[in-house]
């Protein structure tokens, strides 16, 4: 049981080298009538804040493309999540000004234990951030100040 608490911790070593805070969407799925399933069209997304990688792989790989390559999941973007961020095919986030969805999860195994979940990225329609009133007219949500901003005393 050690080993796989080690390499757990070797999981987020790895995430910690160079985290990313995102908010993950999960679409809701419903029946569509003919024996499969569908995300709902009128239900709100599930969503939780996770910290984990997204790295990047070498420029021999095609650039941002949509689909893996054969069998493999070659895509040019990879997220990295511990054991305990359970990530799912189809969840979408935003990063670094752009939508991306997460596709084939592969699960990351010691023995019969998951230590940690990877799967490819593949760029989708940025999700909707949530709207926050500015009531002060200076261009930030409430709340927010900028170092700019000039305080009177």
């Amino acid at each position: 049981m050690a080993a796989v608490s080690q390499a757990r911790e070797g999981i987020r070593a790895q995430i910690r080298l160079n985290p990313a805070k995102v908010t993950i969407h999960r679409l809701k799925m419903v029946s569509d009538g003919f024996g499969g399933i569908i995300p709902d069209p009128l239900g709100e997304p599930d969503t939780f804040d996770a910290t984990v990688r997204i790295s990047h792989e070498s420029a021999s790989v095609p650039s941002l493309s949509d689909a893996s390559i054969g069998l493999s999941t070659n895509l040019s973007r990879f997220i990295l999540a511990d054991h305990r961020t359970k990530i799912q095919e189809g969840d979408r986030f935003n990063h670094i000004g752009y939508g991306w969805e997460i596709g084939f999860v592969d699960p990351l195994m010691h023995g019969s234990q998951v230590i940690g979940y990877q799967a490819p990225l593949k760029m989708a329609d940025p999700f909707p951030e949530p709207y926050i009133e500015d009531d002060d007219g200076d261009g930030e949500e409430n709340g927010e100040e900028d170092e700019n901003d000039e305080t009177t005393e």
